[in-house]
């Protein structure tokens, strides 16, 4: 995806990135239709900034009534943070250990998941910058494991340098 601003995608089927996804520019995946079933977005992969030491990134993933999935970790690559994250989706599947949205160059922003997340394995997601403000962290909607080979149960242990900075949900076996 390097060079791409927004993809606005108006598509019937899922729209599927599969390897690595590179953000090269501020991303935008929409496949919230004005009526009907809206289409599904699939990461199968690690998605990072390419590089936030001279470029704050964004992605922002619409899917209307359809659903999101991340299959790998989320700016936790090499200089990979993102500056903002926002997705919006019926619900949103979180495959992958680490989402990341600590550049620290970037103004703080709230990373934002809009809708009913799933956690398919233990998720943390990091806001907390080395310098600068804090970005936040807000779920709109429930947060529930998977039910694959874990138990309902979850924590949730949140710390805070003034904002939500950084959110750790662990699932129990």
């Amino acid at each position: 995806m390097t060079g791409v601003q927004t993809c606005a995608l108006p598509i019937w089927a899922t729209a599927s990135f599969t390897g690595a996804v590179v953000l090269g520019a501020n991303v935008t995946v929409n496949t919230d239709k004005a009526t009907g079933t809206d289409s599904a977005v699939l990461f199968t992969s690690t998605i990072d900034a390419d590089d936030r030491a001279t470029a704050n990134r964004t992605l922002t993933v619409s899917a209307g009534n359809g659903t999101v999935t991340f299959g790998g970790n989320i700016g936790a690559g090499a200089n990979g943070a993102l500056a903002d994250l926002d997705v919006s989706a019926a619900t949103i599947y979180l495959n992958a250990a680490s989402v990341n949205v600590n550049d620290d160059d970037a103004p703080g922003a709230t990373a934002s998941f809009t809708g009913a997340v799933v956690l398919g394995a233990n998720v943390t997601v990091n806001t907390d910058k080395a310098t600068g403000t804090d970005s936040a962290v807000l779920f709109t909607s429930t947060i529930d494991a998977d039910n694959r080979t874990r138990s309902e149960e979850h924590t949730s242990e949140l710390q805070s340098h003034s904002f939500i900075s950084y959110a750790v949900f662990c699932l129990k076996k």
